[in-house]
């Protein structure tokens, strides 16, 4: 197995973390409830009808879940939580720089890029810190900074694995 497919065992991975971070919102649980109910068909008739209590139910999850994607990133580009990758050739733990969030999610060479993970203790410090601070929605200087801040992009996922890009090897 590809050492940089795997999440080691104190880690966690991106789309976890997410997961638990988007339900620091006050109203993750109702969004989601709102979801499971208005999915809820009896036969195909019904799965193919028009169901806009279900339709209204999957925007606001959406712009909810969008929300909160541009948060997190906002507050990891300014670097509120360590974020790591393993070298594709080592398996090795390597630290992506706060700038690897600045640059766009639907970049190009995101799906060939290693799994992003991180450590369960700081993901669990940080969520405690979040929750206290309001899901950290508000803007901030940070925030405001890392909206500001210049786009980061990489030539390729190996240039990522230099120093020169502020890597530093665990």
């Amino acid at each position: 197995m590809n050492p940089a497919a795997t999440i080691p065992s104190d880690g966690i991975s991106y789309e976890e973390a997410f997961e638990r971070f988007f339900d620091t919102r006050p109203d993750a649980a109702a969004l989601r409830a709102e979801l499971d109910r208005t999915s809820v068909v009896e036969d195909e008739a019904e799965l193919l009808a028009d169901r806009p209590d279900h339709d209204a139910a999957w925007l606001r999850a959406d712009q909810a879940w969008q929300e909160s994607q541009q948060s997190c990133r906002e507050a990891l580009a300014c670097g509120a939580l360590p974020a790591y990758q393993r070298d594709p050739a080592t398996g090795e733990r390597l630290k992506l720089p706060p700038s690897h969030w600045m640059r766009s999610a639907e970049g190009p060479d995101w799906a060939d890029e290693p799994l992003v993970f991180f450590l369960k203790a700081d993901i669990d410090r940080w969520l405690g810190k979040s929750v206290k601070s309001t899901n950290g929605l508000r803007a901030t200087p940070d925030r405001e900074r890392a909206r500001r801040a210049p786009s980061f992009r990489v030539r390729s996922h190996l240039d990522r694995f230099t120093p020169i890009n502020g890597h530093v090897r665990e």
